[in-house]
């Protein structure tokens, strides 16, 4: 089961390591090589990284500008915590890094069927949650080096003591900085349904 991971999360993190991406990718096929399982996929969408992505697609395949849009993201297969499995001919949201002119994924990213991902999360992967980066979301911080979380703004890191509020949140809300603070944007509809159907 692909966990319920909140994107502004991953989006806070400053990718001086490993740039990172978030792309709506189809599956076209799988093969294994060495320890990585790689797939083949079409990006249908770049949320994050394009300018990254744009060049590893070029070195990968030559041809049509149809055909650019085609390239491999690699899993290790030998990681026993964060392994991935995606199917052929399935869209997914798949949020992962570049290494070694590649890109990677892994369950400790995000990635799930485009088909779960709520209109509030389209919304966030498309300008809401680039924009609320200086929010911290949860108690953790991966940013580098690690002083720079110092200067996140509280007030979205606190989990509610009702876990269906929490898991409700990740999936109709966002976090939004207003002046000195950060709060929860909900969209009240999706929300309560959210909330009466769990």
């Amino acid at each position: 089961m692909t966990p319920i991971i909140n994107v502004s999360t991953l989006l806070v993190k400053i990718d001086t390591i490993f740039p990172l991406t978030a792309i709506r990718a189809y599956v076209l096929s799988k093969s294994q090589s060495n320890s990585s399982r790689v797939y083949t996929v079409k990006i249908l969408k770049t949320f994050k990284g394009t300018k990254e992505i744009t060049p590893i697609i070029a070195s990968q395949v030559k041809g049509t500008a149809k055909r650019k849009k085609k390239t491999k993201v690699a899993h290790v297969t030998n990681s026993v915590v964060c392994g991935v499995s995606l199917d052929q001919s399935k869209t997914y949201l798949l949020l992962g890094y570049i290494d070694e002119q590649q890109l990677r994924i892994d369950s400790c990213q995000w990635h799930a069927l485009w088909t779960s991902i709520t209109a509030q999360q389209r919304r966030g992967l498309k300008k809401l949650f680039g924009q609320n980066c200086a929010c911290r979301i949860e108690k953790y911080c991966f940013k580098r080096p690690t002083e720079t979380c110092d200067d996140m703004i509280d007030g979205c890191d606190i989990p509610t003591a009702d876990l269906t509020v929490d898991f409700c949140k990740r999936k109709h809300a966002y976090c939004k900085k207003l002046g000195d603070e950060c709060k929860w944007i909900i969209a009240k509809k999706s929300f309560q349904k959210c909330i009466s159907c769990n």
